[in-house]
């Protein structure tokens, strides 16, 4: 219903470059340039700032994506409401994840989802937690699938499963000699001894001296290993820093520095050769992961149905 130009605006905005999205929107670039002139002529105002490189809003391009944005909240509402009606036979559902999610979890969960609805159209986001964050907030995604602690005054949480955060270390690296009765092994977490109230801890303070691969800001496991670091009085020496988790996950396996993983991770990697782990001497090594979406806005049959399956397919969770 909302006119191509605000969607012109809207995929400028995100992509921040005429090109990018005159590629995305598969049209050419003097052709987005004159609608976005013509759009700025009748409103009599710029709503970019062609000087700056990247582009950026000006301050009435923001005032117009703010209302744009609401605009489209409202119409995927009503269209999503109208496609209930139909009785999930036809529909649309935009789920949103970090790396691991996307390419680990979310696989079976989709083929389970689509072979029961078939006729449900699926859109994913694949981003960092403050990316998808935002999208939920701007209505451009229903779900998000993530374990970052997001907002609860903004948000709606339903827990799915628990992780164990456990500290993996190269095979190779000298540190291990001294700990081999505190060593947890592939098998281990297979077999979900790192959840035994009798499995041996360690304080992360023992690898203090040891090069640590961390995530980017952004992630929940940066901000998640900052403080297991702080708790245990130290200041990790990082070595390497990687977008995405299990990207760090696999560079301990090649021995090049500790990281930080889950339990989750180490079960549905499906990598050849592991690290050795060790079980953390610490209650916040524990987190949730969850589906999010936004307070106070329709939640479709389509998007109902997807948490039901995640729920069903996840129990009994890995921890209770």
């Amino acid at each position: 219903m909302y006119s191509q130009n605000v969607n012109y605006v809207l995929t400028i905005a995100e992509e921040r470059s005429f090109s990018k999205a005159a590629k995305k929107l598969y049209i050419s670039q003097p052709a987005l340039s004159t609608a976005i002139l013509k759009i700025e002529k009748e409103i009599g105002s710029k709503l970019f700032d062609r000087s700056t490189s990247p582009i950026q809003l000006s301050e009435a391009g923001k005032a117009y994506i703010n209302t744009a944005r609401k605009m489209v909240t409202l119409e995927k509402d009503l269209n999503n409401y109208l496609m209930d009606l139909a009785e999930l036979k036809t529909g649309k559902l935009s789920v949103g994840g970090t790396h691991f999610f996307v390419s680990c979890f979310l696989p079976s969960i989709l083929s389970i989802y689509s072979e029961k609805h078939p006729g449900i159209e699926i859109e994913i986001f694949e981003r960092n937690s403050l990316e998808l964050e935002q999208l939920l907030l701007d209505g451009t995604m229903d779900l998000i699938v993530d374990c970052y602690p997001f907002n609860m005054d903004l948000f709606s949480i339903v827990n799915i499963f628990h992780e164990t955060v456990l500290l993996a270390v190269p095979k190779n690296f000298s540190i291990n000699n001294q700990l081999r009765d505190f060593q947890l092994s592939y098998d281990d977490i297979e077999n979900n001894r790192h959840l035994s109230k009798d499995c041996p801890v360690l304080d992360l303070n023992v690898f203090k001296d040891e090069p640590f691969l961390f995530l980017k800001q952004g992630n929940h496991m940066h901000d998640l290993a900052v403080k297991l670091c702080k708790n245990s009085d130290f200041e990790p020496k990082i070595k390497m820093i990687f977008d995405q988790l299990m990207t760090t996950y696999s560079m301990t396996v090649a021995n090049l520095g500790v990281s930080f993983t889950t339990d989750i991770i180490v079960k549905y990697c499906n990598l050849a050769s592991h690290p050795v782990f060790y079980k953390l001497d610490t209650p916040m090594a524990y987190r949730k992961s969850s589906i999010t979406y936004k307070k106070n806005k329709y939640l479709s049959k389509a998007a109902q149905e997807f948490i039901k399956v995640c729920l069903l397919y996840t129990s009994p969770s890995p921890r209770d």
